[in-house]
């Protein structure tokens, strides 16, 4: 995904802030939910999502539903799973510096 953070609304979604754990090919990858677009006519909510790995992807709700789930059923306790959970806070911070950055910038360009 492309966007912007800031392209995301961040509050008024129960998902924001969630994990996610995705299967890609046989693969599981912890992700939290930043934030979502607000829906437009005829058009699904789509959230933002990134991955420990950094990837980002936008999902509807009824896949984030099965990862927030999914998640919520995964053992947390192992080393990998740790390891995967500290990149993920790594990951997160960056995208959260990144819509500071872009919101600073908007504001002075505003005065």
């Amino acid at each position: 995904d492309d966007r912007s953070p800031c392209a995301y609304s961040v509050e008024g979604e129960e998902y924001v802030g969630k994990k996610m754990v995705k299967d890609f090919d046989g693969v599981l990858y912890w992700g939290q939910v930043m934030g979502f677009l607000a829906q437009e006519k005829n058009s699904p909510k789509t959230f933002a999502v990134v991955y420990h790995d950094g990837d980002r992807e936008e999902l509807e709700v009824d896949e984030l539903k099965k990862g927030v789930a999914r998640a919520a059923k995964a053992t947390v306790g192992d080393t990998q799973t740790a390891k995967l959970h500290e990149r993920l806070k790594q990951r997160v911070k960056t995208w959260m510096d990144e819509r500071e950055r872009e919101l600073d910038r908007a504001a002075a360009r505003d005065r």
